[in-house]
């Protein structure tokens, strides 16, 4: 049985991308997978990982501020201990980025506004992923996906939902269960769901990763998404073709749901 965890980034902030990435793994893996986390929280004396705020030495990770760096071997020893946590749980890794301008520019108003967000857009585009790498490593039992409370809802399930109910599209996706848990629970940090923390780290370095490439600031990934190339992966950046492909795919499954609706 696995379990395939997804998290947005940049949807709150001035980048020029919006991304979401994911980790899939079995669930006895994911078991280990919280106590190696929360292990390394501990040890570095921090309740959760946030990559913004890590980034910007913000919230959680205030103490580490510095205008001297005095504290970046703290700062590099807990992300390269989080990295490890993940590449010695996680199966396959996978993630899209898409401009703010392409989703405005080629996505559809009305379909914008169904939507919600360009999370929910690249969302569905990850669920097909999903079942895309069971197939290709002939994983017959379908995966259950897990995104963050807070996410447009209603939105993901329309998109899931058809797919769940229709047999065949289920057995080619492997589609399971479709739930939202608390990434941060900031009053009782213990009921963090700590697997959509590492899918946060994933989300915030494809984002970074692209961010990079467009203002010729580096051609190559950071170090934590190559340390996560050890994992089987798919990252992309989503293209106008790619965009109109997944515009088509989104009509087609909504006229469905409306269908269905209307016939209820």
């Amino acid at each position: 049985m696995f379990i395939a965890y997804v998290d947005e980034s940049g949807s709150d902030d001035g980048s020029l991308y919006i991304g979401v990435g994911g980790l899939i793994a079995s669930v006895n893996k994911w078991t280990e997978f919280e106590s190696c986390w929360r292990s390394v929280l501990t040890a570095s004396g921090v309740r959760y990982s946030h990559m913004r705020e890590f980034a910007h030495s913000t919230g959680e990770f205030k103490k580490w501020k510095s205008s001297t760096k005095e504290f970046e071997p703290q700062r590099r020893n807990l992300l390269a201990d989080l990295c490890d946590c993940i590449t010695r749980t996680a199966i396959y890794s996978f993630g899209a980025v898409i401009t703010k301008s392409h989703y405005e520019q080629h996505v559809p108003e009305d379909m914008r506004k169904d939507m919600g967000t360009p999370c929910t857009f690249l969302g569905r585009y990850c669920v097909a992923r999903v079942g895309v790498w069971a197939d290709d490593d002939e994983h017959d039992d379908p995966v259950d996906i897990v995104f963050e409370r807070g996410q447009p809802q209603a939105a993901i399930r329309l998109q899931h939902g058809p797919l769940l109910a229709d047999g065949l599209a289920r057995k080619a996706f492997r589609i399971g269960t479709l739930s939202f848990a608390e990434k941060y629970a900031r009053e009782r940090p213990e009921d963090s769901v700590l697997s959509l923390q590492a899918a946060d780290l994933v989300a915030y370095e494809l984002v970074k990763h692209w961010s990079d490439l467009a203002s010729n600031r580096s051609t190559r990934p950071r170090y934590p998404l190559q340390r996560l190339m050890s994992i089987k992966h798919d990252w992309n950046k989503m293209t106008a073709v790619d965009i109109a492909r997944e515009v088509a795919i989104w009509k087609g499954i909504r006229d469905y749901a409306r269908s269905l609706h209307r016939r209820g």
